[in-house]
């Protein structure tokens, strides 16, 4: 993989996944999983799914016990019986193998197309490819770019930078990006990948890399 191909790659194949895996922690392929089963939050068909995915995002960060993990997969288990792709993105957000999460994103993409849509017919499978290219956004997101590393000074990390990053990250509302970047512009940041990522038109979710780096997170 070159940095010329992950940043202009608009699919998630075999390439695009192995990078991704050599550059994610356990917690932000979780997270990953997540932003994509959130992508078809609305067409979960039961409460049961949307609490594994908010039982994921706990998981993700420490926050939910053996207990709970076990609850919420017994909850969306009631959901597999039958094949269903939005029920196996759930459960593999939630599934400890390192490659499953990713395999989420997939899921989540077939369930996206599937709306009104004959199965692998041409607009099913031209519906999957848009929902992949949004999707390796939000994986970059959460990647960052790891052939141009960013060294993250503490100085940076002011009470205000904090606070944006906390709000955002909690409430999963990231449009106060543009707002960061000022906060971290005036705490002496001069990181051109750290400030254009705060400012792009692009989706953010929890996981993403200079939120992450705000907060202190891997």
């Amino acid at each position: 993989m070159t940095e010329a191909a992950w940043l202009a790659a608009t699919a998630i194949d075999r390439t695009v996944r192995e990078f991704a895996l050599a550059h994610l922690s356990d917690r932000k392929r979780r997270l990953f999983a997540c932003a994509c089963c959130r992508r078809i939050w609305d067409a979960l068909p039961h409460d049961d799914l949307r609490h594994g995915v908010e039982a994921a995002e706990l998981h993700a960060d420490g926050l939910l016990n053996p207990r709970g993990v076990a609850e919420a997969r017994e909850r969306i288990d009631r959901h597999t019986a039958a094949p269903n792709f939005h029920a196996l993105a759930v459960k593999w957000a939630l599934d400890r193998h390192d490659r499953l999460p990713l395999s989420s994103s997939q899921c989540a993409s077939y369930q996206a197309a599937a709306a009104g849509r004959r199965f692998w017919s041409a607009a099913y499978q031209a519906a999957v490819a848009a929902e992949q290219a949004e999707q390796v956004v939000l994986l970059r997101d959460i990647v960052g770019n790891p052939f141009r590393p960013v060294a993250f000074a503490p100085e940076w990390r002011t009470p205000t930078a904090l606070a944006l990053a906390r709000q955002m990250y909690e409430s999963r509302d990231f449009g106060a990006m543009p707002i960061l970047a000022d906060a971290l512009q005036d705490a002496g940041c001069d990181s051109d990948a750290v400030l254009a990522h705060c400012r792009a038109a692009a989706p953010h979710a929890r996981g993403c890399w200079v939120a992450d780096l705000v907060l202190g997170k891997e």
